[in-house]
């Protein structure tokens, strides 16, 4: 662990961000003297071929009260165009009110907790779900999970489904743009991956220029095909 540290974790590909009410000239002294005794060393990262898995994976822990399931499907890079349309394609399907999978989980009493999204990172990102439950209803939720993941791939989404999906994702993101910290993860992330700062209005700009099209361009790829599901459950279960 050691050597992975230092092998990647080098002033050569650290970023120091700042967010709120500082003082730019007294801040940078500061660093300034923090790093002042840094060595630069060069940093490699390498990107092998991701070949996603699809398959389950049941574990036990009788210290564990409900059943968690955890679902992860291949998705697209923080560096690609298409991860708006990505965010709002989960969100239609996910977002924990008004989605698909709450009206077919939560709203029908099948699931206390359900949830969908899109998480970008550096060249590869991935769509991951969450679901909590009762260990008697596992199968029919994974049941449910896979109508509503082949209802999606099968038909597509509506475009009232696509426009609610925007505002509330554009509403979040307004939101997480009134605080320093929102700010700050925005300005971090993004930078990293990208070299480029969008502010909030140029993402929630991005956002309702992703059309309906994109999303279904998206599916046609059939990425939720290639579902992988953990589960961790109090008591085994007989019939996964």
């Amino acid at each position: 662990m050691l050597e992975y540290f230092i092998d990647h974790y080098a002033p050569d590909n650290i970023l120091l961000v700042l967010a709120g009410a500082f003082d730019w000239q007294v801040t940078l002294r500061q660093v300034e003297t923090l790093t002042a005794e840094w060595q630069p060393r060069e940093t490699t990262r390498t990107y092998p071929p991701f070949i996603p898995r699809d398959g389950r994976a049941v574990l036990e822990d009788s210290e564990v009260a409900r059943a968690h399931i955890a679902l992860y499907a291949p998705g697209v890079a923080a560096q690609d165009d298409a991860r708006y349309a990505a965010a709002i394609l989960a969100s239609c399907i996910g977002d924990d009110r008004g989605s698909r999978l709450f009206w077919s989980l939560i709203d029908k009493g099948f699931a206390d907790a359900a949830s969908f999204s899109h998480d970008g990172s550096d060249h590869l990102g991935a769509y991951i779900g969450y679901i909590s439950t009762s260990p008697d209803q596992v199968e029919a939720i994974l049941e449910t999970v896979n109508d509503v993941f082949s209802s999606v791939q099968r038909e597509g989404v509506t475009p009232d489904e696509w426009r609610r999906a925007q505002r509330k994702l554009a509403t979040a993101l307004t939101l997480r743009g009134e605080t320093p910290f929102g700010r700050l993860m925005s300005l971090g992330v993004g930078y990293q991956y990208t070299e480029r700062y969008r502010g909030v209005a140029e993402v929630i700009e991005a956002i309702h220029d992703a059309a309906l099209e994109d999303g279904l361009e998206l599916l046609a790829s059939q990425p939720f095909t290639r579902l992988f599901t953990v589960i961790l459950t109090p008591e085994a279960l007989s019939s996964l």
